[in-house]
């Protein structure tokens, strides 16, 4: 099945009309309320370009022409380029659908201990290698190690992602300093900035404070990235019922007013600066006053979230594979199915989650694996059905008749590997031999598939980069953000 036909079967949930109308609001908002930028040369871009600024309050009004134009000039496809071209991620409006693992958890899972402790930068190592290896893993995002001093811990992990991966990466820099140094980094690895520029080698994640304010720092890493060609997730995170609304359409408003506030900065700084139209909303849980991502309310805005990045003409991603459950049991793969199911089926351009528990506040190997056969599922299901003549297998039915079997004809050894996916984490055997083979448990499955996992050979040292030339970056990156502190 090609991409035009898998278009032609995507899930929506958004009306033609009700996406008008929300831009129409979202265009209404911003000339009538604006939005805080912290930043004063953004303010002064939006000046000249003919916004209305309080430079004391630091908040601008956007007039509708503005917003369009910004609509209008950022691309609808970028490249997020591997370490080998193999990697490559081409993202684009209604292109290929690519998953990534979660990001910024600083808690692991410790599976052994069936205990929560802080990440280490060892931990670190074995996420990226272990994401490395997993077939249906494309983007590699950090988790982020306790163990290093504060002021480098991006640029650190940055470093030791790209000594164990050369898939693409993504990642959270904490401001505009570590940022530069993190390009470094990938202009190292990549041969030098120009190639970079060219094959960009790294997305950065930056994202607005609802409701309605863009901090400085955040806008400096978005202007850095625009600058150095780096596609942006641009993202947007109210808290449903505490920082935005309750109703998930007042939501979805909310986050387009912020989305395309940063859209139309990025673009007056950047003409053609390479988007990705990224809200994650989290919803605010009147029984636990707590933040929760597991709800079936996140498939239904995740299918939005996806359409109306469709309806600007950007790549979109969605939070995917989520759970706010704290171990990897029944709740956490039910949550993570539905909420995979409307991102993979609505067409994301990247679903994210694996890896992820504790409302994406704890990562976990053992669940990253249970998530690449989650991804794996849904792959296959977009796969649809094979109805090509050979297929169909209709010469092979009159020929076998009535009564006699098919397990040894040529047709079932040429097709039984490629038609069924065939989960690593599944156990189909009959009770007995399950329980002879120890009765164990999924969780116990992707334990011992993460140690064999992590037992294989690392990639192929002459395809990554020198390790004393990132640590002589990471040591000068020391040296100059000490000195902020």
């Amino acid at each position: 099945m090609g991409l035009a036909d898998i278009e032609s079967r995507r899930y929506t949930i958004l009306s033609e009309s009700e996406i008008e109308a929300l831009h129409e609001k979202t265009l209404r908002l911003l000339q009538r309320v604006g939005i805080v930028i912290e930043h004063v040369g953004a303010l002064e871009l939006l000046e000249t370009a003919g916004a209305r600024v309080d430079k004391e309050a630091h908040r601008a009004w956007l007039p509708a022409d503005l917003v369009q134009e910004a609509i209008r000039r950022a691309p609808s496809a970028c490249l997020l380029a591997g370490q080998e071209p193999a990697w490559d991620m081409h993202l684009a409006v209604n292109g290929e659908t690519y998953t990534r693992t979660i990001g910024g958890p600083e808690n692991v899972y410790d599976c052994e201990r069936r205990v929560r402790r802080s990440v280490s930068r060892a931990d670190l190592v074995q996420w990226t290698r272990l994401a490395h290896r997993l077939t249906h893993i494309h983007l590699v995002n950090a988790i982020f190690p306790l163990d290093v001093r504060p002021e480098t811990r991006d640029v650190i992990a940055v470093a030791t992602m790209l000594e164990q991966t050369t898939k693409p990466l993504v990642i959270q820099a904490y401001s505009n300093r570590s940022l530069e140094w993190i390009v470094e980094l990938a202009a190292g690895a990549m041969g030098g900035l120009e190639n970079l520029h060219r094959r960009p080698r790294l997305a950065v994640y930056t994202s607005s404070f609802s409701p309605l304010r863009y901090s400085r720092d955040e806008i400096d890493v978005l202007l850095t990235a625009g600058k150095h060609n780096l596609p942006v997730f641009l993202n947007s995170s109210p808290l449903s019922g505490a920082t935005g609304p309750v109703t998930l359409a007042g939501t979805l408003l909310l986050m387009n007013v912020e989305m395309l506030a940063g859209v139309v900065v990025a673009q007056l700084a950047n003409p053609g600066a390479p988007i990705v139209y990224t809200p994650k909303p989290y919803f605010f849980d009147m029984h636990t006053s707590m933040a929760a991502i597991g709800y079936a309310e996140m498939g239904l805005l995740q299918a939005a979230i996806v359409q109306l990045g469709k309806h600007y003409g950007w790549p979109t991603e969605a939070l995917g594979a989520v759970t706010d459950s704290n171990i990897p049991d029944q709740q956490a793969g039910i949550e993570k199915v539905q909420g995979a199911a409307l991102s993979f089926f609505g067409g994301a351009s990247i679903v994210g989650g694996a890896g992820s528990l504790g409302t994406a506040g704890t990562a976990s190997l053992e669940q990253m694996v249970i998530d690449d056969d989650i991804y794996g599922y849904f792959y296959r299901m977009l796969a649809g059905v094979d109805f090509r003549e050979d297929a169909l297998a209709e010469e092979l039915i009159a020929e076998q008749g009535p009564g006699k079997e098919y397990l040894t004809s040529d047709h079932t050894l040429r097709f039984f590997r490629k038609e069924f996916f065939f989960a690593a984490t599944a156990d189909r055997r009959r009770h007995e031999s399950w329980e002879k083979d120890g009765a164990r448990d999924t969780l116990a499955r992707a334990h011992d598939l993460v140690a064999r996992t992590l037992a294989q050979e690392p990639p192929e040292a002459e395809r990554l980069p020198s390790p004393e030339m990132l640590d002589e970056i990471c040591s000068r990156a020391q040296v100059d953000l000490s000195q902020g502190q």
